[in-house]
């Protein structure tokens, strides 16, 4: 059996990403991406612990990051996390974590329903459908949710 390498991500680009040509015809985009996990320490106080994570896609999906993904873009990632192994200017044996994406979605901020274009590794023409089906599969924010007060079938 085969292992399982998927790695899920929703948070904000710490910086515009950048493009380059690698060959003649393929283009790599990178980028950070900050990821927030909130938590009570033992004093009850909300505090916040901000993983970095280096992101590289490839292809297709290269083009939309360099058109789409700006500092502060609230973005959803889905890929693998890869490692590369290189010489440290010590001479020492060094090892530096990446995720390498499949997929990315811009996602809305602050819950409103705009579509949000998408690109996945089968290139970026998928990108309308996705957006069409985000905004009708979202027909309600989380300022919208109307409670049911219907509780017939409920056990208790």
């Amino acid at each position: 059996m085969d292992g399982l390498n998927q790695v899920n991500l929703i948070g904000s680009a710490g910086k515009d990403a950048e493009t380059k040509l690698v060959g003649e015809n393929s283009q790599v985009a990178t980028f950070s991406l900050a990821t927030n996990r909130s938590y009570k320490d033992k004093n009850g106080e909300k505090k916040t612990q901000t993983e970095w994570h280096n992101i590289e896609i490839w292809g297709e999906t290269a083009k939309f990051a360099g058109n789409y993904v700006k500092k502060g873009s609230l973005l959803l990632i889905q890929g693998s996390i890869r490692y590369d192994k290189y010489e440290g200017k010590d001479g020492q044996p060094k090892e530096r974590a990446k995720i390498v994406a499949d997929r990315i979605q811009l996602l809305p901020k602050g819950g409103n329903n705009t579509s949000t274009p998408a690109a996945s590794a089968e290139g970026v023409n998928t990108a309308a459908k996705q957006a069409e089906e985000y905004a009708t599969s979202n027909t309600t924010s989380s300022n919208e949710f109307v409670p049911n007060d219907n509780n017939e079938d409920l056990p208790f």
